[in-house]
């Protein structure tokens, strides 16, 4: 199962398929819970949602075309936001080459 995974995954670069189709993020923005999500989805507009079944703390990504921002939830915990990133890393949609990345938190006590 996992060298399937590989194979998919590096297929189209293997096949030299363009990056025409993929969504290209300037930023992406990461958050930990969906409380903290809010208000960047509102303030950002994150209007569009994707499914994203590899997300740990959301199965949802948001994304504003305009902006070209994506917005994710990772979950609590280093291991969730390992997951979802990662998840998101394979995502063949889209070419995160050149993409920002903008890690949002809030401290509490």
């Amino acid at each position: 199962p996992n060298c399937a995974m590989l194979l998919l995954t590096w297929l189209p670069f293997l096949l030299g398929l363009s990056h025409a189709h993929q969504l290209v993020p300037k930023v992406v923005l990461v958050t930990t819970f969906p409380p903290e999500f809010t208000r960047w989805k509102e303030r950002l507009q994150l209007k569009e949602e994707l499914q994203f079944p590899g997300g740990a703390g959301s199965n949802v990504l948001c994304w504003n075309s305009e902006l070209a921002v994506l917005g994710m939830v990772t979950g609590e915990t280093s291991k969730h936001a390992a997951q979802s990133v990662t998840a998101l890393g394979y995502d063949q949609r889209f070419d995160l080459r050149k993409s920002a990345w903008l890690l949002a938190g809030i401290a509490g006590v």
